[in-house]
């Protein structure tokens, strides 16, 4: 991020989450007052002249009223956007981008393999990435329609390549938005990243490859995360932290999952609700049998880039790494993982609906 950006986004997000969760109250307050003036009941000069009246009287407020102000500098027309848009915008003629593993870390020309002697251990990181590789799978994948901070999704794709994850995509209108490393730890460099300047473009390629569509969300037809119906394919999905879910991404929907909530809070910032959603639903999916690992020539794939990678540019450990592709080490052990042999079930939720 640009230098000076950092401390601007930090108050802008934090001012954000107090702005919503008085406007949600506010709104119910509204809602109270209405019903109990009968508003529902007045004429209909008395019901069209109440936004007037009230953007009249909060002309002198604390905070409303500069924000009037300055709304009526601003044209009418104008599209309320960041001032500095942070990454690379698309051209005129793009709209997909893509970058995996093999693309980041491609095959040295040249280089010279050398395979291990029948006595030597292999190296830790090698079998650090057969666990990682072990545990790869496409059967649940991320969709995310256009988020206004770079930090949530930095976060969600950290937190779907520490779950097993293979792939995010990004649907995003003004090109591709610089991560934060900071926050990422360089997940990213471990996954499949995808993004689209429109979100159609990624519905349809994910419905061609048979993907079910799950939206978070808090509508009618929404069901508890721990019991929306799932599938052996799965875009779990989630909308932008100011417009919420898109038309076209609530059109495409399959299904929609809420988080129970049981404080005053009604909903979690994007990247908290995506970590507790991707969590639950990969659990899930594995005590239901649903969650298929990688297929053979793809995890020999990406062992190939990831080899490469961990090999930091020393063409000596390079060479060492890549004469075990032949033969790889063993997986090294789970961190703290359950045992394979002890089921894992969701427990049931204690919580309503609100």
């Amino acid at each position: 991020m640009r230098r000076g950006w950092g401390r601007w986004r930090g108050y802008m997000d934090e001012l954000e989450v107090v702005m919503r969760q008085a406007a949600e109250r506010l709104s119910e307050a509204e809602a109270l007052i209405a019903e109990a003036w009968e508003r529902g009941a007045w004429h209909t000069r008395q019901r069209e002249s109440v936004e007037s009246e009230i953007l009249r009287r909060v002309q002198d407020m604390p905070f409303l009223g500069p924000l009037m102000e300055a709304a009526r500098r601003l044209d009418g027309a104008e599209r309320l956007e960041p001032p500095d848009f942070i990454g690379r915008p698309w051209t005129e003629d793009e709209s997909m981008s893509a970058l995996a593993s093999p693309t980041r870390f491609p095959e040295r020309p040249g280089l010279e393999a050398s395979p291990p002697g029948p006595e030597q251990a292999p190296p830790a990181r090698l079998r650090a990435a057969e666990r990682a590789l072990a545990e790869r799978s496409r059967s649940m994948v991320v969709l995310l329609d256009d988020l206004v901070n770079p930090r949530n999704a930095s976060a969600v794709i950290r937190t779907s390549e520490a779950l097993g994850m293979q792939e995010v995509h990004i649907a995003q209108a003004e090109g591709r938005a610089d991560l934060e490393r900071t926050v990422t730890m360089l997940a990213e460099r471990w996954l499949d990243l995808f993004w689209y300047r429109d979100v159609e473009a990624a519905i349809a390629g994910l419905r061609e490859r048979g993907y079910r569509i799950l939206v978070s969300d808090y509508s009618a037809s929404a069901e508890p995360l721990e019991h929306v119906p799932l599938g052996e394919k799965v875009v779990v999905a989630f909308g932008s932290e100011q417009r919420g879910v898109s038309p076209a991404l609530r059109a495409a929907a399959d299904g929609f999952f809420f988080l129970p909530s049981a404080g005053f809070t009604s909903y979690l910032n994007v990247s908290v609700m995506a970590g507790v959603s991707l969590y639950t639903l990969d659990r899930r999916m594995r005590a239901e049998g649903l969650r298929t690992p990688i297929a053979d020539d793809d995890r020999a794939r990406l062992r190939r880039a990831w080899y490469s990678a961990l090999a930091k540019g020393d063409d000596r450990r390079a060479g060492e790494f890549m004469g075990w592709l032949d033969s790889p080490p063993d997986p090294a052990p789970p961190r703290g993982a359950p045992s394979s042999s002890r089921p894992v079930s969701p427990p049931e939720s204690p919580f309503r609906k609100v």
